[in-house]
């Protein structure tokens, strides 16, 4: 059994603990229906396995035995160059996502400025989204400004990528778009962990 399961951005180590707990209760009710039962044997001593808890964190935990064959667990991990770019739109707000897209679908492709007039709108947009999502009025807390320039960045980053601004005006180069992409996701978790 193959599962993929994707975490939120600031996903707790209880969320982890959790999916972990669902994941080993129905692969022993597979197991279960599947296997005819064993005779009883002396357990054998604790072994440790590692955990995947975050973005950088393994935690061990100790578990009854070695499994004879490896076991199928949630892939939290990231291989492709497209997996990266979805972790980068999920710092962005996705409604900034979703009308900047409709708006470079509706501007023809010769209108250079009008395409980088739109990203620019839509980076304030960003900033501003960020900064009301983040903020806390009942507890008289300001916005999470770092988020808002995590956010903010992450929107260049991401144009800078796609059909947009830099490709118009001729300032694209795809290779600088992956790396930039690549290094950012992979820098992010350490200087933001989210509150």
């Amino acid at each position: 059994m193959s599962l993929r399961i994707r975490p939120p951005i600031n996903a707790s180590d209880e969320w982890f603990e959790s999916v972990e707990r669902v994941f080993d209760r129905k692969q022993a009710e597979a197991s279960a229906k599947s296997a005819p039962p064993a005779p009883s044997a002396p357990a054998p001593s604790p072994t440790t396995f590692p955990t995947y808890v975050g973005p950088t964190q393994i935690k061990r935990k100790p578990v009854g035995s070695a499994p004879a064959e490896p076991q199928t667990k949630p892939q939290l991990q990231s291989g492709s160059l497209q997996d990266y770019g979805e972790r980068l739109v999920k710092l962005i707000p996705s409604e900034v996502v979703g009308l900047y897209l409709v708006g470079v679908g509706v501007i023809p492709a010769t209108a250079k400025v009008v395409v980088t007039v739109w990203a620019v709108v839509c980076l304030g947009l960003v900033i501003l989204v960020r900064a009301y999502a983040t903020r806390d009025p009942a507890l008289n807390l300001p916005p999470q400004w770092k988020a808002v320039v995590i956010s903010s960045v992450s929107f260049v980053i991401w144009v800078y990528t796609i059909p947009g601004p830099f490709q118009a005006l001729g300032l694209a180069v795809p290779y600088i778009g992956s790396l930039t992409i690549l290094v950012w996701t992979f820098v992010v978790p350490y200087f933001y962990i989210g509150a």
